[in-house]
């Protein structure tokens, strides 16, 4: 595993290890969504951007929507590259991409993101261009040209599971990390289903974050083009939001 650099974006030169892949042997959705995660924040230490540097603020980065579309993911062993590079400001939100590659250069996938920054001490969204002047990185190059619009919920969803939230549910913000809502999601449906389907498209959008003790549910719904996926709070409080396509 190596990082190589070239103005806004950094890659990242990795092989797929035996604890980032599912029984078919391919890298899980949630293992990519950390890997993507761990590069981010990667890049933005080296811009200047990064996680001490908002401590030092009272701030951090939290995701609200993401969409990862996906060509073919890599089996174990697999050597990749994956890309990554801040795309500017728009409104409350700053933009990033990613590029998954073989390591001849073909993309196997895509992701577009958008994170708010927030108050460490009163959780509220800030104004970026306010609390960290100098955070101008327009760039017309796009991983997705799609826009991530709010997805709406529904009262038609099932319940699949539930789950307290514990330790080994959080980050280092002690809410739990938005990839911990893709693994919970995807645990929606059985191996069989698994088994049949490969993930196509993945949206989600995150309402309110989940802390230690919380108690959560999880619920699907079938539509005309995918799963609409919910993770719902106890008293009925959206935290996460996801539209799933298959293959």
């Amino acid at each position: 595993m190596h990082l190589t650099e070239e103005g806004p974006l950094t890659a990242l030169h990795h092989e797929v290890l035996s604890y980032e892949i599912d029984f078919r042997k391919k890298l899980r959705l949630a293992a990519l969504l950390n890997l993507f995660q761990e590069l981010a924040n990667q890049n933005a230490e080296r811009l200047g951007f990064g996680f001490e540097k908002l401590m030092a603020e009272r701030c951090f980065w939290a995701l609200s929507r993401l969409r990862v579309e996906v060509e073919a993911l890599p089996h174990w062993t697999d050597k990749v590259v994956i890309k990554t590079w801040p795309r500017g400001v728009e409104g409350l939100f700053a933009r990033r991409d990613w590029l998954l590659e073989t390591a001849d250069g073909q993309v196997m996938a895509r992701c577009t993101s958008a994170w708010l920054l927030v108050d460490l001490d009163r959780r509220r969204p800030l104004r970026i261009a306010q609390r960290l002047p100098g955070f101008e990185f327009a760039n017309d190059h796009r991983a997705i040209d799609h826009e991530l619009p709010r997805l709406e919920p529904s009262a038609q969803g099932e319940q699949v599971w539930q789950h307290t939230v514990r330790y080994a549910d959080l980050d280092q913000n002690r809410h739990v990390n938005n990839v911990r809502y893709v693994d919970w999601m995807m645990n929606a449906f059985g191996i069989e289903e698994h088994e049949q389907h490969e993930v196509k498209s993945f949206e989600i959008n995150i309402h309110a974050e989940a802390q230690e003790g919380d108690e959560v549910q999880v619920t699907r719904e079938k539509q005309e083009e995918g799963w609409l996926l919910a993770i719902h709070k106890a008293g009925g409080q959206l935290s996460a939001i996801a539209a799933l396509k298959w293959n």
